[in-house]
């Protein structure tokens, strides 16, 4: 039978190999536990039933959400689909005067994360007249950061909107400091 060759314990190199083995299992650890934690949702995204309104033939599905100075935001009450404590809308943004470059609305996709009070703008595409009307000037498909939702702000109308009534946030339920740079 072979044996293995050990180091002995008076080694220079036991301390090191001891201090490598306890980084490994640490890091095992803190891996799967963050797999746990940002486990892929399977929840596929459903359209959320207490939106479902019939739309006739001259109704159109484009509701205003709120008013700004420069800008009314709608939403498509026929877009509304919820993943997990994902919600995802279409929105107009209708500003009232064009933008320096030109852009007088954009359409795009926002999300709204009910559980850290987040949102982000995807899928956006700009206009150079009135409610999606004139030519199309720019279109991007990638998708924002998540930004964390200002108090009082046109967003926050929409995430109240769209999650419902919000109780204050506690402070584990709080967007950890990375939560802007992750891809959830």
């Amino acid at each position: 039978m072979a044996t293995r060759p050990r180091i002995p314990a008076d080694s220079a190199f036991a301390p090191r190999i001891k201090k490598l083995l306890a980084l490994a299992v640490v890091a095992v650890g803190a891996g799967y536990l963050s797999f746990i934690y940002f486990e892929p949702r399977v929840q596929l995204a459903q359209p959320l039933p207490e939106l479902e309104v019939a739309i006739g033939p001259g109704d159109s599905p484009w509701i205003a959400l709120g008013e700004t100075p420069a800008m009314t935001l709608y939403w498509d009450r026929s877009s509304r689909l919820r993943d997990d404590y994902v919600v995802k809308v279409w929105e107009i943004q209708d500003m009232k005067a064009p933008d320096p470059d030109g852009v007088q609305s954009r359409r795009y996709r926002n999300e709204y994360d009910c559980k850290h009070r987040m949102h982000r703008l995807t899928k956006m595409i700009s206009y150079a007249g009135p409610m999606l009307t004139g030519a199309k000037l720019f279109e991007l498909d990638d998708d924002g950061l998540w930004r964390q939702t200002p108090n009082n702000s046109i967003f926050a109308k929409g995430l109240a909107l769209h999650c419902g009534k919000l109780a204050p946030l506690l402070p584990e339920e709080k967007a950890p400091w990375w939560a802007p740079f992750w891809p959830f």
